[in-house]
């Protein structure tokens, strides 16, 4: 940009040279601010009518400040005529696009009302069906919920629960009862579902160190704090908030033949429960539990930190604990559910399956609360009634909506603007033009 000034400047002195200094009908002085710092233009010259005018002219130079060119021109004729011919020159020097002048195509539907019904009765047409089959593929889902927190809890009072549940040396065990109310075809998948765990908290969700468990650096224990040593020296594995509060109540299920009869066992699966990506990547099968305090407290009964959770076997990789695997992948909200095996077995109606529930995680300290659940499947997950409930509003309001401008439309029709008339729709000559 300064070089077109500049050239537009040589062009002007000469032009200047060839006339007298003291002629009204030649420019008097033109000059630029050598540093580029903002300076005022003043172009006078005389009209027509023997007044003199002033006008301001500025230009942006190379290094983004305003040079501003001073053109005091007397005549103007010869003013006029050098101000369109620098005004062309800037101009030709820009790059014209398309796109920077704003002039892609676009695609700018004007929504009429016989539109608008045909939208309105293709959503709801659409969205009808999807939410019935959403909503039946969801009734199909059979499952059983099942609180056992107070059931097995043997005090009535908060602080003897608490007290209860922190006793290593009383039993915890209890035993449930649950009636299969539906066919349920293997796989059967066990949850357990905890509320008023804040598992999304900023300080529990970074108390652990992926390094760590992927091999990288065994030693990465800084971001776990407050679980990160043992000592100066000796780092856990697995660090963090994390897996220390990893969840130990057992389940043992099995059928009840006869109210006095023995339990056939039944087996829970709690092998290909963690997702492949935690398996291969996230977990390393060279990486073995060390000093983890729950595994010290329930061999040695010393350490710094008392038992937060369940153990973990420190003959097996990180890569075969799935159960820590599922954990360690924090819920947003604070009731979740999480997998603890599957019972690759069919449940048919009626049968009685009795659950021997080793009652050891402390939920009572924060007054939360456990529950068992038995899960089927569908094609969509779990149970879930609200999709196919939301599909279907949606659609029978969209049915409404057009059937109401239909009728709105044929009792009180309105005549419709001239759409050559929008902005679009016509040429820049059109819109600009005096």
């Amino acid at each position: 940009m300064t070089g077109i000034l500049q050239a537009a400047e040589a062009e002007m002195e000469e032009e200047i040279a060839l006339d007298d200094v003291g002629d009204l009908s030649t420019p008097n002085q033109i000059f630029m601010d050598d540093e580029g710092e903002t300076s005022s233009t003043n172009q006078s010259f005389l009209d027509d009518g023997g007044e003199t005018s002033t006008t301001n002219q500025s230009f942006l130079d190379d290094d983004g400040g305003s040079s501003v060119v001073k053109l005091l021109l007397l005549g103007n004729a010869r003013g006029a005529s050098l101000l369109t011919q620098l005004k062309q020159t800037i101009f030709h020097q820009l790059k014209y696009t398309k796109f920077t002048q704003q002039e892609l195509p676009a695609w700018k539907p004007v929504i009429t009302p016989k539109w608008a019904m045909i939208i309105f009765m293709v959503v709801g047409i659409f969205s009808i069906p999807i939410g019935i089959v959403t909503l039946a593929a969801s009734h199909n889902v059979v499952q059983i919920v099942h609180r056992y927190d107070r059931e097995c809890m043997r005090s009535k009072t908060l602080e003897d629960s608490v007290s209860y549940i922190q006793n290593p040396s009383v039993d915890h065990r209890c035993n449930v009862t649950l009636v299969v109310p539906k066919m349920m075809k293997n796989p059967v998948f066990v949850f357990y579902e905890l509320d008023k765990f804040h598992q999304n908290h900023r300080r529990y969700m970074k108390s652990r160190s992926t390094k760590q468990h992927q091999g990288e650096d065994r030693r990465s224990v800084d971001s776990c704090h407050p679980i990160a040593r043992v000592s100066k020296r000796d780092p856990i594995i697995p660090c963090g908030l994390i897996a220390w509060t990893l969840f130990n109540d057992t389940y043992e299920f099995g059928f009840v033949n006869s109210p006095n009869g023995p339990a056939l066992h039944i087996p829970v699966v709690q092998t290909g429960i963690a997702w492949k990506s935690d398996v291969k990547v996230k977990f390393s099968n060279k990486v073995y539990p060390e000093n983890f305090p729950n595994n010290i407290n329930n061999s040695t009964g010393r350490s710094r930190f008392p038992v937060g959770g369940a153990s973990l076997d420190p003959a097996l990789p990180l890569s075969k604990h799935e159960n820590l695997m599922v954990w360690m992948r924090t819920a947003p909200m604070p009731r979740f559910r999480k997998l603890y095996g599957r019972i690759e077995h069919n449940l048919h109606a009626g049968q009685v399956i009795n659950v021997s529930i080793a009652n050891v995680y402390n939920t009572y300290s924060y007054k939360g609360s456990k529950r068992l659940v038995l899960s089927t499947t569908s094609f969509l997950g779990g149970k879930n009634p609200f999709l196919g409930r939301a599909y279907l509003t949606m659609g029978v309001l969209c049915m409404l909506m057009a059937l109401v401008s239909i009728f709105v439309q044929f009792r009180h029709p309105r005549e419709f603007g001239d759409k050559t008339r929008l902005t679009w729709n016509r040429e820049p000559s059109e819109l600009y033009s005096c």
